[in-house]
């Protein structure tokens, strides 16, 4: 009995050592700032000291061969076979890209990018002039009429094809209670070029407008193909034509009240109206208005 007394004082004495200082079972404590170890005593009397997980630069635990999501990122506390632990870093699933959240897409001067999985920012397209969007590796004609909202009174608009615009057919005055509308059309011409945008291995991207065959077809805007001498109707008025090299040119303009084609720089009357085709500066615009106004 006296023997047996002996041993728990003797057993209630064990600790663990480490570097100069003493713990008890169970206790831990931050080594370098970057582990979290413990002690563990075995009933035999045994004992040693372990790591029992990896310490964050803003001290949050990560359990051996466990993981921490903090933020954007994820930690991992890794052992390898040989027993070496090591803390990583990597980018959560869900993780932003430089203030984009996950699943969103955003335009940077002439490129649109999407921030994919693990933070990664994926390259989408070039966006040209016209606000049309080319994705990576994509061949595309240019050249669209956007549609938008105007609010113009006996006004006239040239359309700069330096500039992205949205224009549309809006209602703009009454004429003397009757149902018919001054209705004012305008077209940003980019037709005829097929352009090209491309992301290269060194990281690159290149916007670049296709050199064509002298007998190369034509795309309309809904992208079908239209051989050369071939004439159709875009955006309700302007008559188009496909010419040399694939290049589609405005031959002028068709209205439903008029038989003839309007010319550029063309007026026609019918009815009580007269209906316009102007181009200058490589814009082009359709309108008609009561004779007289």
């Amino acid at each position: 009995m006296r023997f047996f007394y002996i041993y728990l004082c003797l057993g209630g004495a064990l600790a663990c050592q480490f570097k100069g200082k003493t713990y008890k079972n169970d206790e831990e404590w931050t080594e370098n700032e970057a582990f979290k170890m413990k002690c563990k005593i075995e009933p035999n009397g045994s004992w040693r000291t372990e790591v029992s997980g990896c310490v964050t630069p803003d001290k949050t635990v990560v359990p051996v061969n466990g993981e921490v999501d903090i933020g954007d990122h994820v930690w991992e506390c890794k052992m390898s076979p040989g027993g070496q632990i090591t803390l990583q870093q990597k980018m959560n699933k869900h993780a932003s890209c430089n203030g984009h959240p996950f699943g969103t897409e955003w335009q940077d001067k002439s490129f649109q990018f999407k921030c994919e999985e693990n933070g990664v920012t994926k390259f989408v397209g070039c966006i040209t002039k016209s606000g049309a969007l080319i994705e990576d590796g994509e061949k595309k004609s240019v050249g669209e009429l956007v549609l938008d909202d105007l609010s113009l009174l006996n006004s006239s608009l040239i359309v700069s094809q330096n500039h992205s615009v949205k224009l549309s057919t809006s209602e703009v005055s009454d004429l003397e209670g009757a149902d018919k509308l001054l209705t004012l059309f305008f077209l940003l011409e980019l037709d005829g070029f097929e352009m090209e945008c491309k992301k290269h291995a060194n990281g690159t991207v290149t916007l670049g407008v296709l050199d064509r065959a002298v007998d190369a077809n034509c795309k309309d805007a809904e992208g079908k193909e239209r051989k050369q001498g071939e004439k159709w109707v875009e955006n309700q008025y302007f008559e188009k034509i496909c010419k040399e090299r694939g290049k589609v040119e405005i031959a002028g303009c068709r209205v439903e009240a008029v038989d003839d084609l309007i010319p550029i720089n063309g007026k026609v009357s019918a009815g009580n109206l007269d209906y316009h085709c102007e181009a200058k500066d490589g814009s082009y615009k359709f309108y008609s208005k009561v004779k007289g106004q």
